[in-house]
């Protein structure tokens, strides 16, 4: 019979811990029928910390998320590279919930927050929806009001007789409400066509969103995976939920 519980990103959280588990994290019996409460009150309590950073459990600041490089190369004839990333809104998410299958063995984390801010340098050249661009410079995209949803499919594996977690298949969903893009120095700081591509993108950011999106969820989807993946190598499931 298929099994299914609601779940906050304390999943997360307590993924990206050792076997000891820190003082602002409180595992959950995944099998207790107060599960869902217990964990979205977890991941409540623990998301300002994991933010912030923790160097005992090897988790960077995420709030700004500062990244060297975000490469997005001949999708739909555009070659788009984002260089000197910084991040900002990590501390405003708000873990909405998601789900845990474990006869499928799939997992689903879902949260929302009302403004992602990335700032950069970028490097493009080639098309976007059939529209000729070129440049390079500073750049800025707001994602506005949005719904992350993370999922994967796993399998647990038996390592002297401790039962880890390990990754298949993974999907990243980006759902914004809306989206706002700022790049200078379009067409060699040709202010003129560079105002029209702007405001051409800001009026079309749903397709630039289909164009980009694969190339964006690729980048966020790995940052999640080698967070998270880190500590699924070394930490057996039953430390996790003492009950699975």
């Amino acid at each position: 019979m298929e099994r299914k519980v609601f779940l906050a990103v304390c999943l997360f959280s307590v993924f990206t811990h050792g076997l000891h588990l820190p003082s602002y994290i409180k595992s959950c019996r995944v099998r207790s029928p107060d599960f869902v409460k217990c964990a979205i009150k977890s991941a409540a309590e623990a998301l300002p910390h994991i933010v912030k950073g923790d160097k005992t459990y090897g988790i960077p600041p995420l709030d700004p998320l500062i990244l060297p490089a975000i490469l997005v190369s001949n999708v739909g004839g555009l070659n788009l590279n984002l260089t000197n990333v910084k991040i900002s809104g990590f501390s405003n998410f708000k873990l909405i919930g998601g789900s845990v299958d474990l006869d499928k063995q799939k997992i689903l984390l879902t949260s929302s927050c009302p403004l992602v801010d990335l700032f950069f340098n970028y490097s493009m050249s080639g098309k976007i929806v059939s529209f000729p661009v070129e440049g390079n410079g500073k750049g800025e995209i707001k994602i506005e009001r949005a719904i992350y949803k993370y999922g994967f499919d796993f399998k647990l594996e038996d390592v002297g007789g401790k039962k880890f977690l390990r990754f298949g298949k993974e999907e990243f969903i980006l759902e914004p409400e809306n989206m706002t893009f700022n790049l200078e120095n379009l067409f060699n700081g040709d202010k003129t066509l560079g105002d029209q591509l702007n405001k051409f993108l800001n009026e079309n950011w749903k397709d630039i969103l289909v164009e980009l999106g694969p190339g964006i969820t690729e980048a966020v989807g790995g940052i999640l995976k080698s967070i998270v993946g880190k500590f699924l190598q070394k930490t057996p499931i039953n430390e996790i939920f003492p009950d699975f």
